[in-house]
């Protein structure tokens, strides 16, 4: 005999479109300003490293600043936000990166028997 639960039970939506149907009215996702996202850089390493370290990495972050490339970069990312009407400029990377990409023995955000690791 086995058990079967009532559907009522059931915690999964009759319809993946359900979980989607409020996107449109959500405020969307602001690229975020060059400038500030260099100093939370910097303000992010900086426990990581030595002092050495930190200086080639405000260095190598104040190059990339005046060399043009910041603003270019900064550019796209803008030009890649307007195009994605309906969604996130940032999801299909997010998606990609953080969820989907193997990065070392496991993925400690999910439980072990979630774990796609074979």
């Amino acid at each position: 005999m086995s058990f079967q639960p009532d559907k009522k039970d059931w915690s999964v939506p009759a319809s993946p479109k359900a979980l989607w149907k409020h996107q449109h009215t959500l405020p969307r996702l602001p690229v975020p300003d060059l400038g500030q996202t260099l100093v939370r850089y910097l303000q992010s390493v900086r426990p990581l490293v030595t002092d050495e370290q930190f200086a080639r990495t405000v260095k190598a972050v104040s190059d990339f600043a005046v060399s043009g490339q910041g603003e270019e970069l900064q550019r796209r990312l803008k030009k890649r936000a307007e195009e994605k009407q309906h969604t996130s400029w940032l999801v299909e990377w997010w998606n990609q990166i953080a969820y989907l990409t193997d990065r070392g023995p496991g993925n400690t955000a999910l439980p072990p028997r979630c774990d796609a690791q074979h």
